[in-house]
């Protein structure tokens, strides 16, 4: 009965092994594929850009209606807009825009018309960063 006992004893320790196993095959398969999706995901952005040329990201709003812009990619000069207000054109990529407080859309064309646009809300606050 001792050898019997043991025996059942082996067999489910080794069962239980073998489904803790499997169970963190299951976890790292699963790791690895949501892993690889965001590599695809990053790639994609990546690619977006480059087949526009031009990405955009703005801070923001200063207390007196100011927006910190950048422009990554294209070719200078930009044209900065607010709605279709051209606000100002420069050769550098980071500008200091006079935004004002009511929000509004913010572009940047470069100088072969690849453009990017953002919503900038209302209000003289800080936005944070976009």
């Amino acid at each position: 009965m001792k050898t019997s006992s043991k025996l059942i004893a082996l067999l489910f320790v080794m069962s239980l092994v073998t489904y803790v196993s499997a169970q963190n095959l299951d976890n790292f398969s699963s790791s690895a594929t949501e892993e690889a999706s965001l590599k695809v995901e990053a790639v994609e952005a990546v690619e977006a850009v480059e087949a526009s040329g031009i990405s955009l990201s703005w801070c923001g709003t200063g207390p007196y209606g100011q927006v910190d812009g950048s422009v990554y990619g294209g070719t200078a000069p930009y044209r900065w807009y607010q709605g279709g207000t051209l606000l100002m054109t420069t050769y550098s990529s980071s500008v200091t825009l006079n935004f004002g407080c009511n929000g509004g859309v913010i572009t940047v064309k470069d100088a072969n018309n690849n453009e990017d646009a953002d919503i900038v809300p209302q209000g003289c606050v800080d936005h944070g960063c976009h």
